[in-house]
């Protein structure tokens, strides 16, 4: 009878060596903790909503300064811009805060509530009143050494620099070298590679500006000079496009938040 029940003991013993073994669940689902340089234990829980006021955002200023704008008129000067860019919710243009000048360790850009934490950017323009296409905007104060273009860097798991729909493959808003507009992915280096060691292709001159409008929208131009829709979102406070952010989603499963950018000149 007693070896009847040490053998019971015994298997109860080794059941719940095997539970304790059996992985839990994840503590974070965001592309971000698949990124060894950057601490996980801060992601979880951070939220674009803890410390952010409406009421601050009714009427946002330009940090001081950014204080060489030139009047919204017609202008085929090309006098430099200055702003910062905003970033709302797509589905009801509530503000969600704005790109910071305080990255990721130097490597990409997330988003921040106070514009006084906004990196400021600029870019040159000759009528206000137009769209354009192919712009580069350079970072007056972000935390980025060595590159100054805002662009888009080639995401750290994608195998390849192809956004497409089906894939969940991305792209990071962070600092870049420069490349012509219309241009494929280049090695011509970027904030990324610089942080992480990890090789990765960039584009710079990526933006459409419709300066009357306020609207800023990125263009990913694929090796093979296709341009295809994509999408723009926050995971936590990173930003990142993809030309499927339903299969991102499915591959990191922490919620997503679809967005739109917002140039604040004044």
């Amino acid at each position: 009878m007693m070896h009847s029940l040490s053998g019971f003991s015994v298997l109860a013993l080794l059941l719940g060596l095997l539970v304790c073994a059996a992985p839990g669940p994840r503590s974070c689902d965001t592309e971000l903790c698949g990124s060894k340089f950057l601490p996980t234990r801060n992601l979880v829980g951070d939220s674009l909503f803890e410390r952010h006021d409406p009421k601050a955002e009714l009427s946002p200023r330009v940090p001081s300064h950014c204080h060489h704008l030139p009047n919204r008129k017609s202008d085929d000067s090309g006098v430099p811009y200055c702003a910062v860019i905003q970033v709302l919710r797509k589905d009801n243009g509530a503000s969600l805060g704005y790109i910071s000048k305080n990255t990721f360790f130097q490597a990409q850009y997330r988003v921040q509530p106070d514009i006084s934490d906004a990196v400021v950017v600029n870019f040159t323009v000759h009528n206000v009143h137009k769209t354009h296409t192919g712009v580069d905007l350079l970072t007056v104060n972000s935390d980025i050494p060595n590159y100054f273009y805002l662009g888009l860097v080639q995401g750290r798991d994608d195998v390849t620099s192809i956004l497409h729909a089906g894939s969940y493959q991305y792209a990071y808003i962070a600092n870049t070298n420069p490349t012509p507009p219309d241009s494929p992915p280049q090695n011509v280096g970027n904030s990324y590679t610089q942080a992480t060691g990890r090789q990765r292709t960039s584009e710079s001159a990526v933006w459409t500006l419709d300066v009357s409008a306020g609207t800023i929208t990125p263009v990913w131009t694929n090796p093979d000079g296709t341009q295809p829709p994509i999408q723009i979102f926050l995971q936590s406070t990173a930003v990142y496009i993809s030309g499927d952010a339903g299969q991102f989603n499915a591959r990191y499963p922490a919620p997503i938040t679809f967005i739109t950018l917002k140039l604040v000149t004044q």
